[in-house]
């Protein structure tokens, strides 16, 4: 888990600020210009995670996969690929990145 243990997450204040703030939060539908960028180590949850994202932002928007877990695609190994990703979807030249994990 990204060198942290289950018990800290659960004691940390942001993690839990950030928790209680989402029980009450509806997600509305989204049509305006969106990308998906994907964790290669979720591809195992995918349907499961992703099919609430896929509901709310348009049926065209594109999907991207970046190398790592959602927290490991910030550090030094993957954070270059990630950076990649994230200038050519500023720069509107989307470029579909698929990785292995």
């Amino acid at each position: 888990m990204n060198g942290r243990h289950l018990g800290a997450l659960f004691s940390d204040p942001g993690l839990l600020g950030q928790i209680n703030a989402m029980a009450d939060y509806r997600v509305q539908p989204y049509a305006g210009k969106t990308v998906l960028i994907r964790s290669s180590g979720l591809v195992r949850w995918e349907p499961l995670l992703f099919r609430a994202w896929r509901r709310v932002v348009a049926a065209d928007s594109p999907e991207l996969v970046v190398r790592g877990l959602h927290g490991s695609m910030f550090e030094k190994a993957n954070v270059d690929e990630l950076s990649e990703v994230l200038r050519s979807c500023l720069e509107g030249d989307l470029v579909r990145v698929e990785v292995s994990s």
